[in-house]
């Protein structure tokens, strides 16, 4: 019994001290990480959007161009994308163009929208009133 006690004593274990280090030093990291990944996640949603944009409108002028005619809603293209119901855009925030600088917006609509010029006779998908023009990394 007397050395089981004595080797219990001879144990190292972790000061105080090092224990609040460590926590203090993963505290640091988290505040450098966790901004790069929500402006990973921004960037990401972003991408996601421009490229849903840019198929939408796409196959918008194959639409027109087989049939004479702009689609009337975007569940109308399911024949020139594959499982149009399930496009639909990230949750979180995207960065649109404000001038020559990038603003992050909250992502508001649940789906893509056409939307038509009547003075040049152009429909274009939009997401939360804005083309794919307006989205930027």
């Amino acid at each position: 019994m007397k050395r089981l006690l004595r080797n219990l004593r001879d144990e190292g274990g972790f000061t105080l001290l090092e224990v609040l280090m460590v926590c203090a030093i993963i505290g640091i990291i988290a505040t450098v990480a966790v901004p790069r990944i929500s402006s990973g996640f921004t960037v990401a949603n972003t991408t996601k959007v421009l490229s849903d944009l840019r198929a939408i409108d796409a196959a918008v002028m194959l639409y027109q161009a087989d049939k004479g005619a702009l689609p009337q809603k975007v569940a109308d293209l399911n024949d020139y994308i594959t499982d149009i119901r399930n496009v639909k855009p990230p949750k979180g925030n995207c960065r649109i163009r404000s001038g020559e600088d990038f603003e992050v917006v909250k992502i508001v609509a649940t789906e893509y929208a056409i939307s038509y010029d009547s003075d040049s006779g152009e429909a274009r998908a939009t997401l939360d009133g804005r083309t794919a023009s307006e989205y930027g990394k």
